[in-house]
């Protein structure tokens, strides 16, 4: 053999996922795209929807697969299944049932749904719910591994419907230890097809986009800047957010909060700032593909989430060095420890602003902070990527 040219016979893997949306399934896909070795790894990338903020920062060495081509028998019944799915959906609200609309949406269009044709010997389902069901039910001779980044116990997932797909599949990632703790708990059959894998954060690429140049958030030198990012959905407790901007206020403290995210919840959110008369202190910026530069500009960086899988944006804040204050949803335990590397909140917008008043405040409490976040490394960036490595070739 010394001398000859030994090929390597790269391994094919698919990474499915609904688009490529400011998400924190989407932000750890990219991440985790750059990251893996070309020369080892052919790597691809199919979107249900192909569409989303973080299109651009998809890799040039990442194919992209093209939408499968439906025929007019095809298409007529993937237009009916839309309208089964229409009708189901408004009976579910008429009769009160609650269900997590990618179940409401596989039962009815699911069969109408084509895939790409093609062979892969690894198929990632890169988000709980719908993608997780089509690549259990669809993809096949390969090895499927199933994402997961958020309680799917508290967001309106059945846990009976999901089994079934769950059974489909190889390998499940929730993306905390606390998260895991929560499945292997309540849904114990899959005990063994657990294995943790923490979103994956570069954090250099992290630092670097926070460099590119954005207009001053600072507007006067005794005013403080918090940042909040995140969709403007129910889950992400932004009406907390001007609770608490509402009760520093009265305490006198002058500050910018700005919310960087889109979403439903928007109309809501406008209403509440208005009624407690918030419009020169709260600001909602909308969606920005780079939040980065603005998150480095905050004061504090406060997260106010119902729940969570993981908490991507308290990650980026940290690996920024700005203190954060943050409820206590489940799995925020995973990454700060009270009173050291940041706060933790009741869930309660008045309690929220006690802890960010505490933080401005205390000048010695608010550098030990800082002074921590400085010395954490991003230790486990490699270490998950690792990990993900070790599913693909086991």
């Amino acid at each position: 053999m010394n001398g000859e040219n030994v090929i390597m016979i790269k391994k094919k893997i698919l990474f499915v996922i609904e688009s490529l949306g400011c998400g924190g399934a989407e932000k750890s896909l990219i991440s985790l795209l750059s990251s893996l070795d070309k020369e080892r790894y052919d790597l691809s990338i199919w979107m249900m929807y192909p569409k989303g903020a973080f299109l651009s920062f998809l890799p040039n060495d990442v194919n992209v697969i093209k939408q499968p081509k439906y025929n007019v028998f095809e298409s007529m019944l993937l237009y009916l299944s839309s309208i089964l799915y229409s009708v189901i959906w408004r009976l579910n609200k008429m009769v009160g049932k609650s269900e997590y609309w990618g179940e409401t949406y596989y039962k009815s269009r699911g069969w109408a749904i084509k895939v790409p044709k093609g062979k892969w010997d690894v198929v990632f389902a890169y988000h709980q719910g719908l993608v997780t069901y089509v690549v259990a039910d669809k993809f096949h001779g390969c090895k499927k591994v199933g994402w997961v980044n958020a309680d799917i116990f508290k967001t309106g997932y059945s846990i009976k419907y999901n089994s079934k797909f769950y059974r489909k599949i190889d390998c499940i990632c929730p993306v905390s230890d606390i998260l895991h703790e929560l499945m292997d708990d309540r849904m114990p059959e899959f005990s063994s097809k657990y294995h943790t894998v923490w979103d994956i954060i570069n954090s250099s690429v992290i630092r670097g986009l926070s460099r590119k140049q954005v207009g001053q958030l600072r507007t006067n030198s005794d005013e403080y800047i918090f940042v909040t990012t995140g969709r403007l959905h129910v889950l992400k407790g932004y009406d907390m957010a001007v609770e608490a901007a509402h009760f520093l206020k009265q305490k006198g403290v002058k500050f910018k909060w700005y919310f960087i995210g889109e979403g439903a919840q928007r109309n809501d959110i406008e209403k509440q700032i208005n009624l407690l008369g918030l419009q020169d202190d709260v600001k909602l910026l909308g969606m920005k593909t780079n939040p980065y530069p603005y998150m480095a500009q905050a004061d504090v960086y406060i997260q106010t989430s119902r729940h969570e899988g993981f908490g991507m944006t308290i990650a980026e804040a940290r690996i920024l060095g700005i203190p954060v204050v943050s409820t206590n949803f489940d799995v925020v335990y995973n990454q700060i420890t009270h009173e050291k590397n940041g706060l933790i909140s009741e869930m309660n917008g008045v309690k929220i602003g006690e802890q960010i008043l505490r933080l401005i405040q205390d000048d010695e409490l608010r550098e030990h902070i800082k002074s921590t976040l400085q010395k954490e490394e991003n230790l486990t960036y490699q270490t998950e990527v690792r990990k993900v490595k070790k599913i693909i070739d086991e």
